[in-house]
């Protein structure tokens, strides 16, 4: 309803793969995951030269999240339970700071 195109993955081991074929703009990761653990996957993603470039917001009701955030690399976070609006300002914000490519993949 926001105009973005929006991909979901319920299970850690698939984002990497995902994140490779489909190349999102900005990617929304839970740090608590089935199967990952969210701040593995974001220092991961972060590490390697062919998706470090691509935002990505932690999301997570744990205490810390900033600390969490920062120590894997993040480029935003938000702690749960959150609101609609300030996710999407929160997006917003990070792709205005990317070059003006095609913003349209979540």
């Amino acid at each position: 309803s926001q105009g973005f195109l929006v991909s979901l993955s319920l299970n850690g081991e698939r984002i990497k793969e995902m994140v490779l074929s489909e190349r999102p703009d900005i990617i929304l990761l839970d740090v608590t995951m089935n199967g990952n653990d969210g701040r593995d996957i974001c220092s991961h993603l972060k590490e390697d030269p062919q998706t470090k470039a691509i935002p990505v917001i932690l999301l997570s009701a744990d205490e810390g999240l900033d600390a969490i955030a920062d120590q894997c690399g993040a480029d935003a976070w938000v702690t749960k339970p959150f609101d609609a609006v300030s996710v999407k300002n929160k997006i917003k914000d990070l792709l205005s700071k990317r070059s003006p490519a095609n913003h349209d993949l979540l």
